[in-house]
């Protein structure tokens, strides 16, 4: 264990220190969700699977609407690699990967 002796901070200073950190932030992270949807009219996904090589490079919403051809791409691509089961993505969780 390292020893914060000769510098000055205890680990209880250092717990202090990040738990006052996270009170601070938290009321930034309870508002992310607007800036995690994107700007402007349109959304767009890109992504790279190196287990399968494969490459998405998709615009999935366009002026309020979601693009159904789009929604099927990502789930196609967000596919399980071993037995190529899919699941539908949530749309919420596309907006936060874009």
């Amino acid at each position: 264990m390292a020893d914060f002796s000769s510098t000055g901070i205890s680990r209880r200073g250092l717990l202090a220190a990040f738990a006052a950190t996270a009170i601070t932030a938290a009321p930034t992270f309870t508002n992310a969700a607007g800036f995690l949807r994107g700007a402007g009219d349109i959304r767009r996904l890109r992504m790279v699977s190196p287990r399968t090589g494969e490459r998405l490079d998709t615009i999935y919403w366009v002026e309020g609407d979601y693009i159904p051809e789009a929604l099927n791409e990502i789930t196609l691509f967000m596919r399980d690699w071993r037995t190529d089961q899919t699941r539908v993505i949530d749309r919420r969780t596309v907006d936060i990967m874009a």
